[in-house]
């Protein structure tokens, strides 16, 4: 049986160790961090261009760090 499932980027990784560890699935797709990263970056540079075209809102510097 085939299965298709949509996991979180953040979660990903941590689902695809789990899943190898199981000796009755067969993954075809392998999560590599490069690729976690790579989506992650397009995703901020996506927001950065949003921002600049008015079409969100930045905030605060100060605040974000106040928020870690």
């Amino acid at each position: 049986m085939n299965i298709l499932l949509e996991i979180p980027d953040e979660k990903a990784i941590a689902f695809d160790e789990f899943i190898n560890s199981l000796g009755y699935v067969i993954s075809k797709h392998k999560v590599s961090p490069q690729s976690i990263w790579l989506n992650e970056l397009e995703e901020a540079v996506s927001e950065i261009n949003l921002i600049n075209s008015g079409k969100a809102k930045s905030r605060n510097a100060m605040d974000f760090i106040n928020e870690l």
